[in-house]
């Protein structure tokens, strides 16, 4: 469900937020529904109201995306919602590849990998569809005009 985007040749965007805010309308019909039918002055329900509201904003407000701008010669990943979590760059001259591989711990999840030009390994995103993974890191590497690999022995 997240799309490749390609505003021009030198500039790729890849959305990530799709589905957490499909997941999130039904948590924020559910706060409205709750005000609309009257909230009590117990604290569970008013703690349980709170609760429901924040994830539904934090949900419909969410923002992930990996950002590649080839005249500033960056690979940015970006990911915030109603404040800033995390944001990093890399340079693309720096960047030797993508690749897949299984992620630690989890029996069929999978990670999007960028190899440095020195080895190091930088996770892109996790998720548990090879298939997704696979042509994720195909587009990207595909733009960046990188190799790309499915690393899955273990």
């Amino acid at each position: 469900m997240s799309a490749w985007t390609s505003s021009s040749p030198n500039i790729g965007k890849l959305v990530l937020t799709r589905k957490l805010r499909i997941v999130a309308i039904p948590f924020m019909l559910a706060a409205l529904l709750m005000v609309y039918l009257g909230l009590s002055s117990e604290f569970p329900v008013i703690l349980s109201w709170a609760l429901v509201a924040t994830l539904a904003l934090h949900g419909l407000c969410v923002r992930h995306y990996l950002l590649i701008d080839k005249n500033k010669g960056t690979l940015t990943h970006h990911l915030s919602s109603l404040y800033p979590i995390a944001r990093s760059e890399l340079p693309l001259d720096r960047i030797a590849g993508f690749c897949v591989t299984k992620t630690f711990l989890e029996r069929h999840g999978f990670s999007l990998v960028v190899i440095m030009d020195d080895g190091q390994r930088v996770i892109l995103m996790r998720k548990r569809a090879l298939s997704e993974m696979e042509e994720h890191g195909q587009s990207l590497a595909k733009f960046c005009q990188r190799p790309f690999k499915v690393e899955l022995s273990q």
